[in-house]
């Protein structure tokens, strides 16, 4: 079976994908990535197949949509996926798409949930398509991408479909455990579960301080991703907050981000630019970071609590979610300072109904089918042609 996989040009978009991918080439089948050319060094180093499709990075991509300027929470996500995700991206991805299956046909689209064009290339083509979540689920996004790729659809001779009813008629792979499902907002008839699996080490390496002493205090870790607005003044404040604690510090500020602006710290506090998650989390007692999906499946899937800090795309939902699973506080952008990170934490470390609630979301993660397990659907499915269903 050949299975084209896609994403948008970040890592976080494509690190879910990639154990999947893993399991597929693992049983044999034939393996591209199609993705634009920030991703070329981590899809080499994980020993795949690079199709150039789309823009190379996000920002360059943003910057074409003028409308996302002075937007933020919710208004940014909303901006961002019906411009940059539906106007910008998609149109480039469906066009990479088509211009490789001209010689390497694939039997099977896999994209993440937010690459919104090859599942519109792949109905030109009349191959199955599905969708893998790497970012909260938002039914409300369906309804903001129907215009831009209603006008990709026409380009392509495909008919229209104003409700975008075809966009997961093939099948919806969940990486969330229930307890963060939101009973208000269903996922598709056509859901089906795979684990989060936790994939990082495909940059950076480990610095020396990463071993943890049994006996020493609890150690937070603290990350705010890679491409937050106003990262250094919320990093500076978290760092101020935790170190009025007992506690050692384990910060991240992302390849953008000197760890010397930062200023003097704590002698037990470390700031790196990047340790990989799945390194880094298992030392930690609690994590202080911006409500990325990656990192929030990275850590419940080890049962840590969480301090959230949401500031745009799906880390508001994500957040929320958070907040209803009992697994976290969420801390709003006028409440951020020293004293509020200090308390909040504190309240993790202090009351175990935090890490009792985490500990029962780990279960669920774990009870999730893993990758392999879910590889025979996706064969039947590609097997069955333009008109099957993944079947859970």
């Amino acid at each position: 079976m050949r299975i084209a996989f896609s994403c948008n040009p970040a890592l976080g978009h494509l690190l879910p994908l990639l154990p999947l991918a893993n399991a597929a080439r693992d049983a044999g089948h034939e393996i591209v990535f199609l993705a634009g050319a920030s991703l070329a060094g981590p899809i080499e180093r994980a020993g795949f197949q690079r199709v150039d499709a789309g823009p190379p990075d996000l920002p360059s991509a943003f910057e074409r949509v003028p409308e996302r300027a002075g937007l933020t929470g919710r208004r940014l996500a909303a901006a961002t996926w019906r411009g940059a995700f539906g106007g910008v991206i998609a149109p480039e991805m469906a066009a990479g798409l088509l211009a490789h299956a001209r010689g390497w046909r694939p039997d099977l689209v896999v994209h993440d949930d937010s690459e919104l064009g090859t599942w519109v290339g792949a109905e030109r083509l009349g191959i199955p398509h599905v969708s893998l979540q790497a970012t909260a689920w938002r039914g409300a996004g369906v309804r903001l991408a129907a215009e831009p790729l209603g006008r990709l659809r026409a380009s392509l001779g495909l008919p229209a479909d104003p409700d975008l009813a075809r966009w997961h008629r093939h099948g919806y792979l969940t990486t969330r455990p229930p307890a963060l499902y939101n009973p208000d907002d269903p996922m598709p008839s056509t859901t089906v579960p795979i684990r989060p699996v936790a994939l990082d080490e495909l940059s950076g390496g480990t610095p020396a301080w990463l071993p943890r002493d049994p006996g020493g205090p609890p150690r937070v870790g603290v990350t705010l991703g890679t491409i937050l607005p106003g990262r250094l003044d919320t990093m500076t404040a978290i760092l101020d907050g935790l170190e009025r604690l007992d506690v050692d510090v384990a910060a991240t500020v992302g390849p953008g981000l000197d760890p010397a602006a930062i200023g003097p710290r704590s002698p037990r506090t470390h700031v790196e630019r990047y340790v990989p998650m799945s390194l880094l989390l298992p030392t930690c007692d609690a994590l202080v970071f911006h409500a990325g999906s990656g990192t929030m499946l990275a850590a419940l899937a080890i049962g840590l609590p969480l301090v959230l800090l949401p500031v745009a795309a799906d880390q508001p939902e994500n957040a929320d979610r958070c907040v209803a699973a009992g697994v976290g506080i969420a801390l709003e952008p006028d409440g951020r300072a020293a004293d509020d990170v200090e308390r909040a934490t504190r309240m993790l470390l202090e009351e175990p109904r935090w890490r009792a609630a985490a500990a029962r979301v780990r279960d669920e993660i774990a009870a999730m089918p893993a990758p392999a397990a879910v590889l025979p659907a996706l064969e039947a499915l590609a097997a069955g042609g333009a008109d099957g269903r993944l079947a859970g």
